[in-house]
């Protein structure tokens, strides 16, 4: 009974491993290719989550017969849901692509507001406000470029804004315009910003969350 309680509780670390990798691969932003498409049976193959004979019980119970790549797609609860038509399906240095086929290769950064993309340029590359914010890591976009959110309603619960290619801190003056609003801030690097908008916006009812995402090469000398 000790070696069989040892051997499974030694397993757990790599199942629960495994199990991270399956959620996160599967919200995985393509870099200049389409990815959302791709189902999580062929991903988990990629990490190969099946369980070895060694790693089994003596007596395993009847479940334990499954591969662990069947067991960890049954845990994916979002497996069936489809993604919204304004989730991010590539990021390119120049612009994105969206699921809804509308595509940005102009620099420009996207608004996603109530399942609908809008182009979205607040600033220009090499400007004195992306010099600012390399230099000190805070950036100032002004009340002017979040006008969009005063006449929307209803307003989103929270808005989650891409700062380009690191995080940076939103100023004062634009986190104070926003939050007057109602609207809670998630600031984070673009990548980060495009997976986490695709999540949750999946996982919430239609528009409740929202994204501003500057262009991933914005904050690069």
């Amino acid at each position: 009974m000790s070696a069989r309680f040892t051997s499974s509780f030694n397993s757990l670390p790599r199942i629960t491993h495994s199990l991270w990798i399956a959620q996160s691969s599967y919200w995985s932003i393509a870099r200049g290719k389409r990815c959302l498409d791709t189902p999580l049976a062929v991903q988990n193959q990629r990490h190969n989550f099946s369980v070895k004979a060694k790693d089994t019980p003596s007596q395993p119970p009847a479940e334990s017969n499954r591969s662990g790549t069947s067991v960890f797609s049954e845990l994916n609860v979002l497996g069936s849901v489809p993604p919204p038509a304004s989730a991010i399906e590539a990021i390119y240095d120049d612009g994105f692509l969206v699921s809804n086929g509308v595509q940005f290769r102009d620099g420009s950064g996207v608004m996603l507001i109530h399942d609908e993309a809008f182009k979205w340029r607040p600033v220009i590359r090499k400007s004195s406000v992306e010099e600012k914010a390399i230099k000190t890591g805070q950036l100032e976009l002004g009340k002017k470029v979040w006008g969009m959110l005063d006449v929307l309603h209803p307003k989103p619960e929270l808005l989650i804004i891409g700062t380009g290619k690191r995080t940076l801190q939103l100023s004062k003056i634009d986190r104070d315009t926003i939050t007057e609003l109602g609207i809670r801030i998630d600031a984070m690097d673009t990548s980060h910003a495009a997976a986490q908008y695709n999540l949750l916006a999946t996982e919430r009812p239609k528009g409740q969350i929202a994204a501003a995402l500057l262009v991933d090469q914005f904050g690069v000398n």
